[in-house]
């Protein structure tokens, strides 16, 4: 029995794939246990496919920037690299602690775990932090706003 079960359910046309035999970690988690072939098939496999796919990305984006017209100003470089790396972000850099869930340490287990779902749940946060308050525009915005910036008008 290799321990994947696939169900489809009726009328939503999604395909669902369970595991039988208990393959979680434990009773009391819903996680698949390394090793199994349900963990390999439905978690792993697919999240280092979506990580080279990112990587891939990320690395067309460095050479689009380094190729980039404005690379000789390097102000323009540092705006277009912070960019790309919350980009990186977005795409989830925090599923690499996914890979190290691989390690069969109990005791690494947990604190792994926890790393992996605080990375993943912040990862708004870091977008907000560098396309909203790290934006240039955004900080002058506010700054304008209350009152510790004043707005200087060309006048041509």
């Amino acid at each position: 029995s290799s321990g994947i079960n696939a169900e489809y359910g009726v009328g939503s046309g999604e395909s669902v794939i369970s595991t039988k035999d208990n393959t979680y970690v434990a009773d009391l988690m819903c996680f698949i246990n390394p090793g199994k072939l349900a963990y390999w098939v439905t978690f792993f496999v697919p999240m280092v496919l979506v990580m080279l796919i990112n990587l891939t990305f990320f690395i067309m984006v460095l050479k689009v920037i380094r190729g980039s017209k404005s690379a000789d100003n390097k102000a323009d470089v540092m705006k277009q690299l912070k960019a790309a790396v919350g980009v990186m972000v977005l795409l989830g850099t925090g599923w690499i602690v996914g890979i190290l869930l691989t390690l069969q340490t109990p005791e690494l287990q947990l604190t792994l775990q926890y790393i992996f779902i605080i990375l993943n749940a912040i990862q708004g946060v870091f977008v907000f932090l560098f396309y909203v308050c790290l934006n240039e525009q955004v900080m002058n915005h506010w700054l304008i706003k209350f009152g510790l910036k004043t707005v200087v008008n060309s006048t041509s």
